[in-house]
């Protein structure tokens, strides 16, 4: 709790400077975390990468493997997501599907 009121204190003072400011600047905030998070996972931390957003992550995965087929014999075209995903990842999947 202490740490979240010191970076939204952080945020208040510094705007989108907290990028480069005070003791966990954000720019470099994976690299303060992984050990925790590899702890987390269950993994080494030399396996571990923490990146972007969620948004920004579904939007790499599916450019990468969401290959819909085209035709008249399409049978691969669809996205399946849990009925609650958050409304980003919605408008992601949307997006896919206009690329």
């Amino acid at each position: 709790k202490v740490m979240l009121n010191e970076e939204l204190q952080k945020w208040e003072d510094f705007g989108v400077e907290g990028h480069f400011e005070g003791a966990r600047p954000w720019v470099t905030i994976d690299e303060i975390c992984v050990e925790s998070m590899a702890k987390i996972v269950g993994a080494k931390p030399i396996e571990v990468c923490l990146m972007n957003t969620l948004s920004a992550n579904l939007h790499s995965m599916m450019t990468s493997f969401y290959r819909p087929e085209t035709g008249p014999d399409k049978k691969r075209f669809k996205i399946l997501a849990e009925a609650k995903s958050f409304p980003s990842d919605k408008f992601v999947f949307e997006s896919q599907i206009r690329l």
